[in-house]
């Protein structure tokens, strides 16, 4: 009985708490009834220490079977009851009820005679508005849905929308996809609101599915349905963020008599994260439009990702070579001489300067030359694979520090013309190269690649210096940035930031965040992810 009844209170617990995993513990279940004094008695009667191992093992594969079959027993268990209830059925192992089933199933009206009805209002709106059920599950907006009361009005207010906009929700998700869904289409929802899309381009019921405007990985300033998840687009953003919108965060801040002693606001101006008690607000919205505006224009997603790719080609190297020009000690020491492979005409040379970043990814047309920076400080190390005089692949390596003033090596990535992956010839030669290096046979500059590395970190240069840039170098950059702007842009990058209205969103988004500072506390100063 004692058995049944912890089966029971498992199962029980399942049910009627969301997110619970079935569990009991059978050995506390055996120790309870004195097994462990039972095993005790038999040591200090002289029993069989074999025969006491041969006993133990015995019980214990019959609690892993037991636990197995109780297992099954639950999962039929909660089978049946979702068929009962909800005429749903689960092709999946259920070892849990997530909120949006256990809310469907009611389970806290059992034994209440309306909760048949409360069941069946609960999966209607499901069935309509399964892509945000996770506000289904508002106390206000389930009290409509219990007693019957018109659901449009109450869940547009509860999701922030307005009832045109709920209706493109309707059915975009079915009922039994919502029931068992981790998440629903409220992230989606919310950046389509703050980034004012017209109600003609929000996805209907057979485009959510696609979740294009879901990617977590994107830049949280941009529309989602105009980015992808690809190294191009992360790195062009990334370096147009620093280039471009930091110094004039920056200069904005000092314009505006702030302090970038208070944390908040200088984690804004370096990084552009909006608190999450701004996000939403008028100015956060008026934010993400100057941005698109000056950034994007009017094109459309695919035009803008060709211009993505134009100026990763290009204007990555270009901005490689402008930052060599301007150290005092160009170029960086080679990981190794060129290494020549003893079967066949294929080299690996390494380089050492931006115009041979750029030579190599001219050749193979691909960025190579916007890896720059990693090389300067002595990250990375960018080989060229030839075979005699022609460009066959590049090879980049990573290093990182061990002790003992010694270096780490490990493969990066190693990409063919335009990016694409290697003949399995050329795998065959790097493997005898990257054999030679490991074997000692082909020398490694160890300790001239150590120094580098601690004389630009101790040199305080460009890559590691902790001030930030300025207006100036932001002026300098424009042209490189003009191929990725909407053609008719300003010609100068100062005009550029008053013609998209930058200018005045960085203004009131930084005097917002200062007012909230007099009010915040520590949970409303989490800022959005990127």
């Amino acid at each position: 009985m004692m058995l049944i009844d912890q089966f029971s209170t498992a199962i029980l617990q399942t049910i009627h708490s969301p997110n619970t995993h079935f569990s009991i513990s059978l050995e506390q279940t055996v120790n309870d009834s004195g097994y462990l004094d039972l095993v005790t008695d038999l040591v200090l009667s002289g029993a069989d220490h074999r025969r006491i191992t041969d006993m133990t093992q015995t019980i214990g594969t019959a609690i892993l079977q037991l636990r197995e079959r109780l297992v099954e027993l639950m999962q039929a268990h909660l089978r049946a009851i979702l068929f009962r209830d909800l005429g749903y059925r689960s092709g999946n192992k259920i070892l849990s009820l997530g909120r949006i089933i256990h809310w469907a199933l009611a389970t806290d009206l059992e034994g209440d005679p309306g909760r048949k009805t409360v069941i069946r209002n609960r999966g209607q709106a499901l069935s309509l508005y399964g892509a945000v059920a996770t506000i289904l599950l508002k106390p206000e907006v389930t009290a409509a849905i219990d007693a019957a009361q018109p659901l449009k009005p109450v869940l547009a207010a509860a999701v922030g929308i307005s009832e045109a906009q709920l209706r493109r929700l309707r059915r975009a998700t079915p009922k039994d996809a919502a029931y068992n869904a981790l998440y629903d289409h409220m992230p989606a929802v919310r950046a389509l609101v703050r980034h004012d899309i017209p109600l003609e381009q929000w996805p209907d019921s057979s485009e959510w599915g696609r979740r294009v405007w879901e990617q977590s990985n994107c830049d949280p300033l941009f529309r989602p349905d105009y980015l992808d998840s690809s190294v191009e687009t992360r790195d062009t953003l990334q370096a147009l963020r620093e280039d471009l919108l930091y110094p004039l965060a920056g200069a904005r801040l000092e314009a505006l008599g702030l302090s970038r002693r208070i944390h908040a606001l200088d984690n804004f101006v370096a990084t552009l994260g909006v608190p999450l008690k701004l996000c939403d607000t008028a100015a956060h919205r008026k934010l993400l439009q100057s941005l698109h505006r000056g950034i994007i224009g009017p094109r459309r997603p695919r035009s803008f990702q060709k211009a993505i790719a134009k100026w990763h080609r290009r204007a990555a190297s270009a901005a490689a070579l402008r930052h060599e020009n301007n150290a005092d000690r160009p170029g960086w020491p080679a990981l190794c001489p060129t290494w020549q492979s003893p079967c066949g005409p294929h080299s690996f040379i390494p380089l050492t300067s931006a115009q041979a970043l750029v030579d190599e990814g001219n050749a193979l047309n691909h960025c190579v030359g916007g890896y720059y920076s990693q090389c300067r400080r002595g990250d990375t190390q960018i080989l060229s694979l030839r075979s005699g005089s022609n460009h066959v692949a590049t090879l980049e390596l990573l290093i990182t520090d061990l002790p003992g003033n010694s270096l780490n090596i490990n493969v990066g990535q190693f990409k063919a013309r335009g990016n694409v992956r290697p003949n399995p010839e050329a795998f065959a030669v790097l493997r005898d190269f990257l054999a030679d290096l490991r074997d000692g046979l082909h020398p490694v500059a160890i300790k001239e690649l150590a120094a580098h590395r601690d004389a630009v970190a101790d040199a305080d240069d460009y890559y590691y210096r902790r001030s930030r840039l300025t207006l100036d170098h932001a002026r300098r950059a424009w042209p490189l940035y003009r191929v990725l702007l909407p053609r008719g842009a300003p010609e100068t990058y100062d005009e550029w930031c008053e013609h998209s209205g930058l200018t005045a969103a960085l203004d009131d988004i930084l005097s917002a965040l200062a007012r909230s500072l007099c009010t915040s506390d520590q949970r409303e100063l989490y800022y959005e992810p990127f």
